[in-house]
């Protein structure tokens, strides 16, 4: 599934649908790319057979060993392959519902596009949508806060103690 990144945001965790919630009966790996230079997953896990990671609304998460940064600009793919016989793709014209994406109150936006390919490599074949057609691969986000530069904090905190002996200075 093709998604564009519109705030900064942090990757934490990558996800596989698991189409009985009981456990994988395939290895299953997850990855992201950059739709632009698509050589190198910037990240990838693989599901081992059974319960890997949490089971979260129909998928397993496991967490990243170091949280992925997008910027605001960004342009993704997450990709999952391995699944088959045993264990499907979640698809929506296969009866898994409600299969849905979260923009986080926009973080991100889904293009509608999905792709599909060989395993492990940048899936080229288009699928045309929707953006909720398929529940493979998936991630948990959140949002990057700014964290104030030092020189910042310390004008901040000049300021602060500036008010303060001005407001004893003014007692006297």
């Amino acid at each position: 599934m093709d998604f564009n990144v519109l705030q900064d945001i942090n990757i934490l965790s990558l996800g596989a649908f698991d189409s009985g919630s009981n456990g994988l009966s395939r290895s299953i790996t997850v990855q992201i790319y950059d739709r632009t230079s698509t050589s190198t997953p910037l990240a990838q896990l693989v599901f081992a057979l059974g319960n890997t990671g949490t089971l979260e609304g129909g998928s397993r998460f496991l967490d990243l060993n170091t949280p992925l940064s997008l910027s605001a600009g960004f342009i993704g793919t997450i990709v999952a392959s391995g699944y088959g016989a045993g264990e499907l793709n979640g698809n929506l014209g296969a009866g898994f519902l409600p299969i849905t994406t979260d923009a986080g109150a926009g973080l991100l936006s889904f293009t509608g596009t999905a792709r599909y390919g060989t395993a492990n490599i940048f899936p080229t074949s288009i699928d045309g949508g929707p953006a909720n057609r398929y529940a493979a691969g998936t991630f948990k986000y959140e949002a990057v806060t700014a964290v104030p530069e030092p020189g910042t904090l310390l004008l901040l905190g000049l300021g602060l103690i500036g008010i303060g002996a001005y407001g004893r200075k003014r007692k006297k």
